[in-house]
């Protein structure tokens, strides 16, 4: 599921259908980097929900923090 796009990201969510997991593949316009993040369920939860675009941006910080 295309999530969008925030900061310069492009953000995309995927769950693995054999553990459930939930994945945030991101991909960095500006630096054309890209990979994926374990998000827990309630951080997925809240990320997913229309009204939480900060939950979304919580969970991007944390991705570029590890990556970029």
């Amino acid at each position: 599921m295309h999530l969008g796009h925030a900061s310069g990201f492009e953000l995309s969510h995927a769950r693995c259908t054999g553990c459930g997991a939930h994945w945030l593949s991101v991909f960095c316009v500006a630096s054309s980097v890209s990979g994926m993040e374990r998000v827990s369920d309630e951080d997925a939860g809240a990320m997913l929900a229309p009204q939480s675009p900060e939950a979304l941006k919580k969970v991007m910080k944390a991705w570029a923090d590890r990556h970029l």
